[in-house]
């Protein structure tokens, strides 16, 4: 069973980043793709599923973290414990 390839700039409208980006990532070795000629360039779908993929969980991952980071200053606060933002608030009221 053969794979679909879909080109870059395909690829780059599905990942919805722009085709320069993904040349560069392409470039730098982070983007398998598939050599059809010297100046033909393919990406396979299920590379690009990886990708989206691998996007989800980095955002999920980026979420939760600002939960637990928001809950922790939360409970910081409640036991009137300073926390970064207080150091941070307090450094930009003063410039």
């Amino acid at each position: 069973m053969s794979e679909n390839l879909v080109t870059l700039k395909q690829a780059a409208e599905r990942l919805g980043v722009s085709y320069s980006f993904l040349f560069r990532f392409y470039r730098r070795g982070v983007l398998p793709v598939v050599k059809l000629s010297p100046r033909c360039i393919r990406v396979k779908e299920s590379d690009i599923e990886l990708l989206l993929n691998a996007r989800r969980i980095a955002e999920a991952i980026n979420v939760a973290t600002q939960d637990a980071r928001a809950e922790r200053t939360k409970r910081a606060k409640a036991l009137g414990l300073l926390t970064a933002d207080d150091f941070c608030d307090g450094a930009s009221e003063q410039a």
